[in-house]
């Protein structure tokens, strides 16, 4: 069995034991809080990287795009 290194150093935001998952222990880890000016932050960077791919994407790929999407949409 394979021991992670630092496994001690890692807090948990969950622990499950036994129940369904037998003898098993489940720790889930969850990212640390933000503020909710960062979660705004953060956000707009995923925004804008998306508008960043699409505007790296030809004339033609985008209209292509669109059809398919209006065409899955039952919009078209």
């Amino acid at each position: 069995m394979k021991k992670w290194r630092h496994a001690a150093t890692y807090e948990y935001a969950a622990t499950y034991k036994g129940g369904k998952f037998g003898n098993t222990t489940v720790n889930v880890v969850a990212p640390p809080p933000k503020s909710e000016e960062e979660i705004k932050r953060i956000l707009e960077e995923y925004h804008q990287a998306g508008w960043d791919i699409w505007d790296s994407l030809s004339i033609e790929e985008q209209i292509q795009i669109n059809k398919e999407a209006t065409a899955e949409s039952g919009k078209g």
